[in-house]
């Protein structure tokens, strides 16, 4: 790894921790600067301005995210455990960065740019293509009955987030959710996850 590239990793990790605990729209180039120990300028030269910043660290999180739930997946062998724990994987993610806001529709004029809309585009291209996936190697063991396999991934994606968007942004309206409230997404989850798993499997 060269040293510029060494730079950059060590000022997507402080923005991150910014980000993520202070949100988008409150930290300020300078606060990364500072925590950084290096001028506003030099921040510059890396990062030209806190969208082009935004956006890598917002690529560098779906990315992990995505690749969280595909392992997921792929190292399941039991059809309804399997979803659970990629439900399980969503929840994390979404405790971590609740303060980014990622495509919640409160985020502010750096995660709407429409370079993020297109990383949040492929994101749920890619949810519905590995869960797709998943899908289909149950039917084809016959585990699972013959379904339209690609609108059931969507579906069974809408369903989980609209769980999220219920609890989170309808019902709690606090701005630092709790512990609590994720536990009981959890469990929301895993029970409309059951009732989806029993209506698909063969008898």
């Amino acid at each position: 790894m060269s040293l510029i590239d060494q730079k950059q990793e060590q000022i997507l990790e402080a923005a991150l921790k910014r980000f993520s605990h202070f949100g988008v729209a409150k930290t300020t180039m300078t606060e990364i600067a500072d925590d950084l120990l290096m001028s506003k300028a030099s921040l510059y030269y890396y990062f030209p301005d806190k969208t082009a910043l935004v956006l890598s660290v917002g690529e560098n999180i779906l990315t992990d995210f995505i690749e969280k739930q595909k392992q997921v997946l792929e190292s399941s062998n039991d059809f309804e455990r399997g979803l659970k724990d990629l439900s399980a994987v969503r929840i994390g993610f979404g405790y971590k960065y609740f303060m980014m806001h990622i495509g919640d529709g409160q985020s502010d004029i750096n995660t709407s740019d429409p370079k993020f809309k297109l990383l949040l585009d492929d994101l749920k291209q890619k949810e519905i293509e590995f869960v797709s996936k998943y899908i289909k190697r149950f039917v084809e063991n016959g585990l699972v009955k013959k379904i339209e396999i690609q609108e059931t991934a969507q579906l069974f994606i809408d369903v989980l987030v609209g769980i999220w968007i219920a609890e989170v942004h309808v019902r709690n309206k606090s701005l630092f959710p709790s512990e609590a409230l994720f536990d009981g997404i959890k469990i929301k989850s895993e029970r409309i996850i059951s009732i989806f798993c029993d209506g698909l499997k063969r008898n």
